[in-house]
């Protein structure tokens, strides 16, 4: 690793030799002593350019630890070099874990507890000191842009807006589809219908809910939901169908689902919109036969997630419809969406879709843990609510099940099921440990 910080220049003086990697960050020699203040705190007894073993010098004693990302020194918690974390994601490329302020118990509440991939994270340093322009228009968005297309077809050739949010996402997007007096179709389970406080109604658009199956918009729903809002000019115009892959529920579609939910929109004369916060481990399940291009080819927009597949933030809207596309840009900027450092976006989405494939790698692991769960819970005698395709879980527990479990995890309890049993959803990530998921099922076979 080359960006691991001796201290924080605000707070840290620094003397004897130090070298500087190109992110600015200071690498401490064998021999360096750090001082803050008049006082000597610590010394550095072996080199740590390669990630090895240092000392700290405590009252006449020294004590085994490294340096952490803000420039701390984390001591204990060794992890053996031959159990490394899963993609190089613990410090110092999988050899050491940190010990700052964790969680109080493991969690599978979501899937961005952690905070970005190594190579996002180095990707982010080295280019730190570079000059590029802003809002959007510098080499590293363009660069991420044309890998996204490399993915989406031949005949792509609407455009790619990079925004710091998926409420962001959707609400720029769909905004800037729909004129006042028109709605959006969505399930009632939808993320739009109840994870984003009313966002797309602020913008002024009513949401016809109807019945999800599967977690699932399908052409009959939609085709119940335009003849029962048509009694116009008195009920809102539908004209915008939502859907989330992967969804709620954790399902995904097929591609029959979508050719036959584009057929439908192109008939009616509807937008066909797709939030893609976990697009990847959709794209990423077993279940799937879709791929982005398939998507770009039959949906009028989506977007693709990076906040919940290893970025620090960031979604990739894809603007596949040119009579969409033009004038987009404008829409980005009256809604906040349009950052002045949007390098911080590009550079991210450079590395999703880069040489080491993480997109796809990143989504593969984070289902592989989901399945694991899964497959454990069924053994010990559990049934599921919901399929698990991707990444998400929803067991059905027994409450005195769930409130020993609480001891050890943190989890959401997703719904009541019975007086004696409740759904809780698991969702694993780019970043969850195996053993953390051999512990989750020792746990649930000892409640």
């Amino acid at each position: 690793m080359h960006n691991w910080r001796a201290g924080n220049a605000a707070r840290w003086r620094k003397t004897n030799v130090f070298s500087v990697d190109m992110g600015g960050s200071f690498l401490p020699r064998a021999g360096a002593c750090l001082r803050r203040g008049g006082r000597r705190v610590w010394m550095v007894r072996e080199a740590l350019s390669t990630g090895r073993h240092v000392r700290r010098c405590a009252r006449g004693r020294w004590r085994r630890g490294f340096w952490g990302l803000d420039g701390s020194f984390l001591h204990g918690n060794v992890i053996d070099d031959r159990q490394p974390l899963a993609h190089g994601c613990g410090f110092l490329q999988g050899r050491y874990r940190s010990n700052s302020t964790p969680m109080a118990m493991y969690s599978f509440l979501d899937d961005y507890s952690e905070g970005a991939h190594p190579d996002i994270l180095r990707a982010l340093t080295d280019s730190n000191w570079v000059q590029q322009t802003s809002y959007g228009t510098d080499s590293h968005t363009e660069d991420a842009a044309n890998k996204i297309k490399a993915h989406l077809g031949e005949g792509f050739a609407g455009a790619i807006h990079f925004v710091a949010s998926g409420t962001m996402a959707n609400i720029v997007s769909i905004a800037s589809c729909l004129r006042p007096h028109e709605a959006v179709i969505a399930v009632a389970s939808g993320h739009i219908v109840l994870r984003e406080a009313g966002a797309i109604e602020a913008t002024g658009h009513k949401l016809i809910v109807v019945p999800a199956v599967d977690g699932k918009l399908t052409t009959a729903t939609v085709e119940a939901a335009l003849a029962s809002n048509a009694h116009f000019p008195h009920m809102a115009k539908p004209r915008l169908i939502y859907l989330s892959n992967a969804t709620e529920t954790g399902t995904i579609y097929t591609l029959a689902e979508l050719r036959d939910l584009s057929a439908l929109a192109k008939r009616r004369g509807l937008i066909l919109f797709l939030d893609g916060a976990r697009l990847g481990a959709a794209l990423a399940s077993p279940k799937n036969d879709a791929s982005l291009a398939d998507i770009a080819s039959l949906v009028d927009l989506f977007w693709i997630g990076g906040t919940k597949l290893g970025a620090l933030l960031g979604e990739a809207i894809v603007v596949c419809n040119p009579a969409l596309s033009e004038d987009f840009a404008f829409h980005v900027k009256q809604r906040g969406a349009m950052l002045a450092k949007g390098r911080l976006l590009g550079i991210q989405f450079q590395q999703l879709f880069g040489a080491n494939h993480l997109f796809s790698s990143l989504a593969q692991h984070a289902n592989a843990m989901a399945a694991k769960l899964a497959a454990g819970i069924v053994s010990a005698g559990h049934s599921l609510a919901a399929d698990t395709e991707t990444n998400q879980v929803f067991p059905i527990l027994p409450n005195a099940v769930i409130a020993a479990l609480q001891s050890h995890f943190a989890f959401y309890v997703w719904a009541k099921a019975d007086d004696e049993h409740s759904v809780i959803r698991l969702v694993t990530s780019w970043a969850t440990e195996e053993h953390q998921v051999d512990s989750f099922l020792s746990h649930l076979a000892a409640a």
